[in-house]
């Protein structure tokens, strides 16, 4: 056969046949075809596009996603962390300095003297400037009582109570900033002042004392003791 008798019959089946289309199915679409691409045919049109990513930490975190305002939390938070890593400031060691010199001044002020002598028979309580005047000395039988009752347990209370009120009515609990308590002897007022002062009759001076004592004497051999008593 010719070269044009077969270019006329494969023009004659051409026109014989049916139209097909040489176009892939995928591409028929017109959302898929892209006219003039010189690219790989795929199916990324189709896909939906991902949100983009966010950066940063925690949804707390200042540096997070989220385009709002920081909370005053995030600032208190991220400010704590910043006086963390600086230190402590100019303010700060001034303050501290102020507080460790005031209460170097305190400890070295003088301290007024509480003593409180109890034996058997009787208990004695006296009050001292700290350079050693008498303020005010009472003892059992200036609130009344009598011989053996003022060596007794509410004779002891009685006169502490007495004593603290009169502190307070006349007016120095404005001078007392420190105040020591010495107790000397083992009597039953010495149990009994130490209630007092403990419980609501002391209220006002127990914020006052610095320090407490026991000045009862100790006998190292001593004089020689009284002769035992003999009867008959």
């Amino acid at each position: 056969m010719s070269r044009p008798a077969a270019s006329r019959l494969s023009y004659s089946l051409c026109a014989a046949s049916p139209r097909r289309s040489l176009v892939h199915p995928l591409a028929q679409s017109s959302r898929l075809h892209r006219a003039f691409s010189s690219t790989s045919f795929h199916l990324a049109d189709d896909v939906t596009s991902k949100p983009p990513r966010q950066s940063g930490g925690g949804s707390g975190s200042i540096s997070s996603g989220n385009r709002g305002p920081p909370s005053s939390e995030d600032v208190m938070s991220v400010t704590d962390q910043i006086n963390r890593l600086l230190g402590p400031s100019a303010d700060d060691w001034a303050a501290e300095a102020v507080t460790h010199e005031s209460l170097h001044r305190y400890r070295e002020r003088p301290a007024h003297k509480l003593h409180i002598y109890s034996h058997r028979h009787n208990t004695h309580i006296t009050l001292g400037t700290p350079e050693g005047n008498v303020m005010l000395s009472l003892s059992a039988g200036n609130i009344g009582a009598r011989k053996a009752n003022r060596g007794t347990f509410d004779a002891g209370f009685q006169l502490t109570s007495y004593f603290l009120a009169q502190i307070r009515e006349k007016g120095w609990l404005r001078d007392i900033e420190r105040l020591e308590v010495y107790f000397r002897g083992f009597g039953s007022g010495r149990e009994a002042a130490s209630k007092a002062i403990l419980g609501s009759e002391g209220q006002a001076i127990q914020n006052k004392i610095v320090k407490v004592g026991d000045t009862t004497r100790i006998k190292f051999g001593g004089t020689r003791s009284r002769a035992p008593r003999r009867l008959g």
